[in-house]
């Protein structure tokens, strides 16, 4: 929020009421249609940065623009940040500031009244000085979970766009500075300041403060690459079969998905996945588990289970017996060796997104601001998965 003292809202308000009335001595009645359709019109620009005497910072020679259709006109202020557009059309314009030391901005004015008599608009505009001493710089990293098969954050790709918009539309602003009297202006629109990731996951933004706060919304862009993760098999596959996959994925901020439960340790019989083994925290098989009982083997055989791992891959030593039944079901398995080195858990691992709000303060002040944020595992996946 902008904080504002009572005698600088009461000025401000008495600004935007003040009218001239025209009097001539030859005044037609084509003088008088002609006045009823123009006005005076002088714009305030209102540095809000309330300290600001560098003359970098000063408001003399920022453009403004003025544009009721296919007229524009373009005028430069004064030192006191006064615009003077001479006679203009009633009825709504839209004004632009273009300058490199302020954010850049615009919005509708309203140069319409019910009374006739008044000949003359004043009306004021913020504007937020980018000097130095004048603005904040805000930077973090930027992580997503494009491999779930380890246990690290991958940094966001370079050049990933990140945008911050100034939240102009608040209580405050719109009380002191918007009006439905004549002159009144709404519609506020600042420019959208944008910076990129870089390669090495982090960004930085500069923006503009002020002593009574800015509030600002920051959007990091959707990501779509080829996320690395585990699966028990993909859907319309008839049977179970774990293994890695690449898979495009499309991330978004606070929206996540997950990720299957995929166990580490198989058990194989001729290259077909019939169960898997629970690794204890010492690295040895504890005992194995039957997954899949549909194929078909020799009946009433002992048979040699393989034993691999999806992750890790530094188990050695476990032996697993594997006994069909008369119709050459597995029906049962027996662990002969424990083995060692194996990777328990599951294959996919992900931490939590745990990110910041998207609507921030900023005080002037302040000489930095962290905010980082995380993608998470992803939003959609273009294919289904098991």
């Amino acid at each position: 929020m902008i904080n504002f003292n009572k005698k600088s809202v009461l000025m401000s308000m008495m600004a935007g009421a003040l009218f001239f009335s025209s009097c001539e001595d030859k005044f037609t009645e084509q003088d008088l249609l002609n006045a009823q359709q123009q006005v005076d019109y002088t714009l305030q620009l209102v540095d809000l940065n309330a300290n600001v005497t560098d003359a970098e910072s000063s408001l003399k020679g920022v453009k403004v623009s003025l544009t009721q259709g296919a007229a524009v006109k373009t005028v430069e202020a004064d030192a006191n940040g006064y615009v003077s557009f001479g006679k203009v059309q009633v009825g709504n314009a839209v004004i632009k500031i273009v300058s490199e030391n302020y954010l850049n901005g615009e919005a509708v004015v309203n140069l319409v009244t019910s009374n006739s008599k008044i000949s003359q608009m004043i009306t004021r505009f913020p504007v937020f000085a980018m000097t130095e001493g004048n603005t904040i710089k805000v930077s973090g990293k930027v992580e997503v979970e494009s491999d779930l098969t380890n246990s690290t954050r991958e940094l966001a790709p370079a050049g990933t766009k990140i945008e911050v918009k100034l939240n102009s539309m608040n209580d405050d602003f719109t009380w002191v500075y918007g009006s439905n009297a004549g002159g009144g202006i709404s519609d506020y629109k600042f420019e959208t300041i944008v910076t990129t990731v870089k390669e090495d996951g982090t960004y930085e933004v500069v923006l503009p403060a002020t002593t009574g706060g800015i509030n600002y919304s920051i959007n990091l862009q959707p990501l779509t690459l080829n996320q690395k993760l585990a699966v028990n098999g993909l859907v319309g596959e008839e049977e179970i079969s774990p293994r890695v996959v690449d898979i495009s994925t499309e991330f978004r901020l606070n929206s996540e998905t997950g990720a299957p439960l995929v166990p580490n340790v198989l058990l194989k019989v001729d290259g077909k996945y019939i169960g898997y083994a629970v690794v204890s925290n010492s690295g040895r098989i504890s005992h194995v588990n039957l997954a899949d009982t549909k194929h078909k083997f020799a009946p009433n055989a002992e048979l040699n289970a393989t034993v691999e791992e999806l992750k890790g891959k530094k188990g050695t030593g476990a032996s697993v017996k594997v006994y069909t039944n008369a119709n050459g079901f597995v029906q049962y398995t027996s662990l002969e060796a424990e083995g060692s080195d194996y990777t328990s858990g599951s294959v996919n691992s992900f931490l939590p997104f745990n990110n910041p709000s998207n609507s921030f303060n900023v005080v002037k002040g302040n000489t930095s601001q962290t905010r980082n944020f995380h993608y998470g595992a992803g939003a959609y996946r273009s294919t289904e998965i098991k």
